[in-house]
């Protein structure tokens, strides 16, 4: 009974497909708990959003919606009440039966394997063109050299150009020089398009030689050892740097908000201005207050620690 009714699921959303009534698809697999379905068809209306360039906002909240299906997916799938009063070597298997699951309906599929990835990407390339166009330019600088994760979501022609304008707005022309050779490398310019490239970096370097001001070096969170204040990565210990979605720096200290749903980080000076998370739009009062409630208990646990000594 179980596969008929899995059976005429399938034949109507199909009917739906055909109809071009993608967004009732939606709705029907949301409804019947099929959430990889639903993330599927999300992920593919962010997908051709982006390759018209029309609204990458909207390509940003279909990536946002499909990530958000995939987490409703893995939550129902690894409900740890579901193996509760079970012995450890039933644990084990039912654990092990779930993860075989998740990698078949998710794991042939890049965009629902990691799917916050396109989400952050687009909101990056909104936010770092957002501060460019305010005047912002040290920070467009830094969110924009984010981009460089990207280039399997964004058009590698756009991240080059914006990162070019956004390090020449901030003067800073060594890094505006490794965006323009980065751009007349690509191999899906046209030779006019490498030719204008290629004269306008010359106007712009006979001018200005290809060098950044100099910087404050920081310190990697694991291994302390120098990081530029851009970098992805540490280039000592490989330690991913994570990224704060407001301002679009690099977060190399430990003070930092968590959004609960999104698992994405805010700095903690900025975090109090928003209701809302900027990339889920999680409402972030409650973790907040957890957040505040955890941190007077541990300082009152270290005063109490530092009297007894």
């Amino acid at each position: 009974k179980f596969e008929q009714i899995q059976g005429l699921l399938s034949k109507y959303a199909t009917h739906l497909l055909q109809k071009n009534q993608t967004f009732e698809a939606i709705e029907l697999y949301q409804k019947a708990g099929k959430f990889t379905e639903s993330a599927k068809l999300l992920a593919s209306l962010a997908s051709t959003a982006l390759k018209n360039k029309v609204n990458c906002l909207r390509a940003k909240q279909f990536y946002v919606l499909a990530a958000l299906d995939i987490q409703k997916y893995k939550k129902r799938k690894f409900n740890s009440e579901a193996i509760t009063g079970k012995d450890s070597r039933q644990t084990a298997a039912m654990t092990l039966k779930n993860l075989m699951e998740a990698d078949r309906d998710i794991g042939s599929d890049a965009s629902l394997e990691n799917p916050w990835h396109g989400a952050i990407g687009l909101h990056l390339y909104l936010l770092a063109q957002r501060q460019l166009y305010t005047g912002q330019h040290s920070n467009a600088m830094h969110t924009a050299l984010q981009l460089e994760k990207y280039e399997d979501v964004l058009d590698p022609k756009d991240v080059y150009s914006l990162i070019a304008l956004a390090a020449y707005s901030n003067r800073f022309f060594g890094q505006c020089s490794r965006a323009f050779i980065r751009l007349e490398s690509l191999e899906t310019l046209t030779e006019e398009e490498r030719e204008k490239y290629k004269d306008l970096a010359l106007s712009i370097f006979t001018k200005h030689p290809p060098r950044d001001p100099p910087t404050r070096d920081t310190k990697c969170p694991i291994c302390a050892s120098n990081c530029k204040p851009w970098d992805q990565e540490c280039p000592h210990c490989n330690a991913s740097i994570p990224v704060c979605v407001v301002s679009g720096r690099a977060i190399f200290s430990h003070n930092f908000f968590t959004c609960q749903r999104c698992n994405f980080h805010i700095y903690e000076q900025l975090v109090r201005r928003f209701v809302n998370c900027p990339l889920c739009h999680a409402n972030l009062q409650d973790g907040l207050r957890k957040h505040s409630v955890a941190g007077r208990s541990s300082a009152v646990g270290s005063m109490i620690t530092n009297f007894k000594k």
